[in-house]
């Protein structure tokens, strides 16, 4: 996203093309296109558009479900309930229908989707109603008084056996909180404010996630009970031995070792393994 005329975001598609090319990359002529934030554009099942805020002067740029993703799904509903499925149990149909909805809708709630939740629900209880009302009509056709009383529990909600048709409405839409310029800097920014003279940056990093009661060092006892084990050093990589601390680790390990090779009490070995 570039901000300026078309012609700069043309140019810039060019210097992008000229970047992939050495790596034996290029950008496919048919997902990459120059459109404007008011026109929007598709991106990985979400319309991202700017709008202006109802009842307002101000323009934002909102997230919302495709339409390409909207048809999709219900194109699967339209599956999971046309008439040949009339065989299936009508509370295994509503179960795989909520575990498919709920997903579907748990994908897009980080957007403007509320009413194309509901939308995609009425789809589906429409479709899930007219396919109760074939699978259970007799002589007479069921009407909808007696399908509210055999087939609803609470008002117009579809129930059998225990099992409720819920769709999308129980997923909660969580918008992204706008944090603006109270984003944290990179990490590497953070590491190297804490380094001191002689101290690299991993034994910097060991120095952070030392936590407040470790202030006698990793692998010593910090309680009254001095007779138990050592804790482990979660800040030390098993066989890593670039730091100054832990390279004395690793020589008095060695030194240890070697003494139980010499006594034979450890074989060569194992000792090679170690």
């Amino acid at each position: 996203m570039v901000a300026g005329d078309r012609h700069h975001a043309e140019a810039l598609r060019e210097v992008v093309a000229g970047v992939l090319a050495p790596l034996g990359l290029q950008l496919a002529p048919e997902k990459t296109r120059v459109v404007h934030i008011d026109e929007g554009f598709d991106f990985l099942g979400h319309h991202i558009r700017r709008q202006r805020k109802r009842g307002t002067n101000k323009y934002f740029a909102y997230t919302m479900p495709s339409k390409k993703a909207v048809q999709a799904i219900k194109d699967k509903v339209s599956a999971k309930t046309h008439r040949s499925t009339r065989n299936q149990d009508l509370a295994e149909l509503i179960l795989s229908l909520n575990r498919m909805l709920r997903g579907w809708a748990t994908y897009f709630r980080h957007g403007v989707s509320k009413a194309i939740f509901d939308l995609i629900d009425a789809h589906a209880w429409g479709r899930l109603m007219r396919w109760i009302r074939r699978k259970y009509a007799g002589k007479a056709r069921l009407g909808m008084t007696e399908f509210k009383r055999r087939f609803c529990d609470r008002g117009w909600r579809i129930a059998h056996q225990g099992t409720a048709f819920t769709g999308a409405a129980p997923v909660k839409i969580e918008r992204y909180r706008y944090r603006g310029a109270k984003i944290p800097p990179p990490l590497v920014h953070r590491t190297r404010r804490n380094l001191t003279s002689g101290q690299d940056t991993w034994s910097a990093r060991c120095v952070e996630t030392r936590t407040p009661g470790a202030a006698g060092g990793p692998g010593k006892p910090t309680g009254s009970n001095h007779g138990r084990a050592p804790r482990s050093d979660p800040t030390r990589h098993p066989g890593w031995c670039g730091s100054r601390r832990n390279g004395q680790l690793c020589e008095a390990r060695d030194h240890a070792v070697g003494g139980a090779v010499r006594a034979g009490r450890v074989s060569h070995n194992a000792f090679q393994n170690l």
